[in-house]
């Protein structure tokens, strides 16, 4: 079971303002106003595992973070989709 049950990216905004028990934090996050980071990961695959000269195929997968003043990181990936 995740830490943290999944939600839509519309509300994460305000479930940034929430701690992990449900409480309000006590300075609120503006994601607007937090810096915005980008990262580039890999995704790959084996085409056929057992073949000792098996090909690899990788894809790029762009991950999106806001970090905050406060030190607070959070990923935006889906919620920034009209930067990507």
């Amino acid at each position: 079971m995740p830490l943290v049950e999944p939600f839509s990216a519309q509300i994460l905004p305000q479930r940034i303002n929430q701690t992990f028990d449900g409480k309000r934090r006590k300075q609120p996050l503006d994601l607007s106003q937090c810096q915005l980071m980008k990262m580039i990961q890999y995704n790959c695959d084996v085409e056929n595992k057992y073949t000792p000269k098996a090909a690899v195929t990788c894809h790029e997968v762009l991950r999106v973070f806001r970090r905050c003043a406060n030190g607070t990181t959070v990923e935006t990936t889906a919620w920034e989709k009209e930067i990507i």
